[in-house]
């Protein structure tokens, strides 16, 4: 008897062996799988965002880290009630110390801050802090810059966002977490050229320069049967500008510029012995045609291109003691062009522009010279409109 008892009271304690030992391996393994960590999101700050979009984009971030599976999210109403009651404002806590201090309110482990900033059209850079709120230490610091619309923007750009800081905080969100109309963070290339259809891509422009003053420089080289002849000429004046544009990307611009005006002054000097005319009637007229580079920064647009340029002017009037004496000149050569343009969300568009060209002259005064070559510029005030 005393033997069958010491046999059950054996395989006893093995049996409560092997359990605990089945508790002790299993229940950690259990624990860690399954704890989810409790977070608290502020409000993005924003440069060059609506506060529309900026909620928008928050409670996307907000979404995402939920759906990683990872988290815990603290409400949005309990977040705005401990800011109140902490006499703050959500767009004035944006510091780490300030987030860390809210943690420790809410009972959160980590709290996330962070900034998105529109650098250009349709351009976003969103980045955002990861920090724990017990030793007020950062996780994870992630970023993303993304190209396209606002839409596009929310559909992958914040959701990469959101699947990086779950990264970070030691949790690698599974491919069931992509929502089916996304594509995983791998695949994800920015792209380059907008999709085909997009009005933000593809805008027309047209604008009115009521302010346009010109300088057109000749250096011509003259010899007739008198001799050889060095004829430096000076035209300037003032007009107007027509042009319409074709915005192809973010990057790049056609465009066609119509300029035209009357003379206020036309200097030669020949030999060095300086004259000038009396202008009784003048005009001048100018094109420009060619593409430019559109550089975005935070809240203008500049432009650096170049292309063709032509112009002709006509003067009458009188000249070195001779009267009712016409002549007319003509340039054509290559220029650059530099504009800077602010454009307003209505599409109302403010620029101020320039155009260099060098190049060579033919004209009355030219015919039969050695070499007729020089300069126009041209700088212009476009006010105008971009649908």
């Amino acid at each position: 008897m005393w033997r069958q008892m010491r046999v059950t009271l054996k395989f006893s304690m093995l049996g409560l062996l092997f359990i605990n030992l089945l508790v002790l391996g299993v229940a950690p393994a259990l624990g860690q799988d399954g704890e989810k960590t409790k977070v608290a999101v502020l409000d993005l700050e924003v440069v060059g965002v609506s506060k529309a979009e900026a909620s928008a984009m928050s409670e996307r971030l907000r979404e995402e880290m939920l759906r990683s599976g990872r988290f815990i999210l603290v409400d949005r109403s309990r977040l705005e009630a401990v800011i109140e009651e902490q006499s703050l404002q959500q767009t004035t806590c944006q510091g780490e110390s300030c987030a860390v201090a809210v943690g420790r309110v809410l009972g959160v482990s980590q709290i996330v801050t962070g900034k998105a900033n529109k650098i250009g059209s349709d351009v976003w850079q969103v980045s955002a802090l990861l920090l724990d709120v017990n030793t007020a230490e950062t996780i994870g610091a992630e970023s993303v810059l993304h190209e396209g619309t606002f839409v596009d923007l929310l559909r992958t750009g914040i959701p990469e966002l959101g699947r990086k800081l779950a990264a970070a905080a030691g949790g690698s969100p599974s491919a069931a977490v992509v929502a089916k109309d996304e594509k995983p963070a791998r695949e994800e290339k920015p792209e380059k050229e907008p999709a085909k259809g997009s009005d933000d891509f593809k805008k027309v422009r047209i604008f009115l320069s009521p302010f346009t003053s010109m300088a057109m420089v000749a250096n011509v080289g003259y010899t007739d049967a008198f001799g050889s002849y060095e004829i430096n000429q000076t035209w300037t004046g003032t007009g107007i500008t027509l042009g319409i544009e074709y915005r192809h990307s973010h990057t790049l611009m056609f465009f066609l510029h119509r300029h035209s005006g009357s003379l206020s002054e036309v200097a030669w000097a020949i030999d060095n012995a300086e004259s000038s005319w009396n202008i009784k009637d003048s005009n001048w007229s100018g094109m420009g045609l060619g593409a430019a580079y559109v550089y975005p920064l935070e809240s203008v647009n500049l432009l650096m291109g170049g292309g063709i340029i032509s112009q002709q002017a006509y003067v009458a009037g009188d000249f070195v003691g001779l009267t009712n004496v016409e002549t007319d000149i003509s340039f054509s050569g290559l220029m650059g062009t530099f504009r800077v343009d602010y454009e307003f969300p209505s599409g109302l568009l403010l620029s101020a522009g320039l155009d260099l060209g060098v190049g060579s002259y033919s004209g009355l005064a030219t015919n039969g010279s050695d070499y007729a070559s020089g300069s126009v510029s041209r700088f212009y005030i476009p006010i105008g409109y971009a649908f």
